[in-house]
Protein backbone atom coordinates (compact mmCIF):
# COMPACT_ATOMS: atom_id res chain seq x y z
CA UNK A 1 0.00 0.00 0.00
CA UNK A 2 1.17 4.24 -1.12
CA UNK A 3 0.81 6.29 1.84
CA UNK A 4 0.25 9.88 0.84
CA UNK A 5 0.95 11.73 3.38
CA UNK A 6 -1.52 14.34 4.83
CA UNK A 7 0.14 16.55 6.09
CA UNK A 8 -1.65 19.89 5.26
CA UNK A 9 0.17 20.82 2.71
CA UNK A 10 0.45 20.24 -0.96
CA UNK A 11 -1.28 19.16 -3.69
CA UNK A 12 -2.56 15.74 -1.97
CA UNK A 13 -5.80 16.00 -4.30
CA UNK A 14 -4.32 15.93 -7.28
CA UNK A 15 -1.89 13.16 -6.67
CA UNK A 16 -5.02 10.79 -5.23
CA UNK A 17 -6.82 12.09 -8.44
CA UNK A 18 -3.85 10.71 -10.37
CA UNK A 19 -3.24 7.38 -8.48
CA UNK A 20 -7.28 6.83 -8.57
CA UNK A 21 -6.53 7.06 -12.46
CA UNK A 22 -3.59 4.67 -12.55
CA UNK A 23 -5.73 2.29 -10.38
CA UNK A 24 -2.81 2.15 -7.83
CA UNK A 25 -3.97 1.13 -4.67
CA UNK A 26 -2.70 3.99 -1.88
CA UNK A 27 -4.36 5.52 1.44
CA UNK A 28 -4.12 9.14 2.34
CA UNK A 29 -2.86 9.56 5.80
CA UNK A 30 -1.35 10.97 8.56
CA UNK A 31 -1.43 7.75 10.74
CA UNK A 32 2.21 7.02 11.89
CA UNK A 33 0.99 3.06 11.77
CA UNK A 34 -0.41 3.11 8.18
CA UNK A 35 3.30 4.99 7.33
CA UNK A 36 5.10 2.11 8.98
CA UNK A 37 3.54 -0.72 6.68
CA UNK A 38 3.31 1.01 4.09
CA UNK A 39 5.24 -0.19 0.85
CA UNK A 40 5.72 3.18 -0.33
CA UNK A 41 5.54 6.60 0.67
CA UNK A 42 4.90 10.08 -1.65
CA UNK A 43 5.48 13.41 0.46
CA UNK A 44 3.65 16.10 -1.55
CA UNK A 45 4.66 19.79 -1.09
CA UNK A 46 4.03 22.64 -3.01
CA UNK A 47 4.79 25.57 -0.05
CA UNK A 48 7.01 27.04 2.12
CA UNK A 49 9.96 24.05 3.42
CA UNK A 50 9.94 26.14 7.04
CA UNK A 51 6.05 26.13 6.79
CA UNK A 52 6.08 22.06 5.48
CA UNK A 53 8.34 21.14 8.62
CA UNK A 54 6.25 22.55 11.24
CA UNK A 55 3.30 21.16 9.94
CA UNK A 56 5.11 17.23 9.50
CA UNK A 57 6.74 18.11 13.42
CA UNK A 58 3.35 19.81 14.90
CA UNK A 59 1.30 16.14 13.72
CA UNK A 60 4.33 14.18 14.92
CA UNK A 61 5.45 12.62 11.67
CA UNK A 62 8.93 13.80 11.35
CA UNK A 63 10.92 10.76 13.53
CA UNK A 64 8.34 8.10 11.30
CA UNK A 65 9.22 9.77 7.91
CA UNK A 66 12.91 9.82 9.52
CA UNK A 67 12.81 6.13 10.27
CA UNK A 68 10.79 5.31 7.26
CA UNK A 69 12.53 7.38 4.17
CA UNK A 70 16.13 8.01 5.86
CA UNK A 71 16.98 4.37 7.98
CA UNK A 72 14.80 1.90 6.80
CA UNK A 73 15.13 3.90 2.80
CA UNK A 74 11.69 2.63 2.31
CA UNK A 75 10.97 3.81 -1.67
CA UNK A 76 9.19 6.95 -1.85
CA UNK A 77 8.27 9.68 -4.31
CA UNK A 78 10.65 12.69 -4.09
CA UNK A 79 8.27 15.63 -4.79
CA UNK A 80 10.01 19.33 -3.42
CA UNK A 81 9.39 18.66 0.49
CA UNK A 82 10.68 15.47 0.12
CA UNK A 83 13.45 16.07 -1.50
CA UNK A 84 14.38 18.79 0.82
CA UNK A 85 13.64 16.74 4.08
CA UNK A 86 16.27 14.10 2.83
CA UNK A 87 18.71 17.34 2.33
CA UNK A 88 17.94 18.86 5.84
CA UNK A 89 18.49 15.02 7.82
CA UNK A 90 21.90 14.23 5.31
CA UNK A 91 23.09 17.33 6.66
CA UNK A 92 22.42 16.61 9.92
CA UNK A 93 23.86 13.31 9.45
CA UNK A 94 27.18 15.10 8.46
Amino acid sequence: MISLIDYDVGNINSLANLLEDLNIEFCITRDKNKIKNSTRIILPGVSNFSHSMNNIIKLGLDKVLEVEIIEKKNLFLEFAQACKYCALQAKKDM
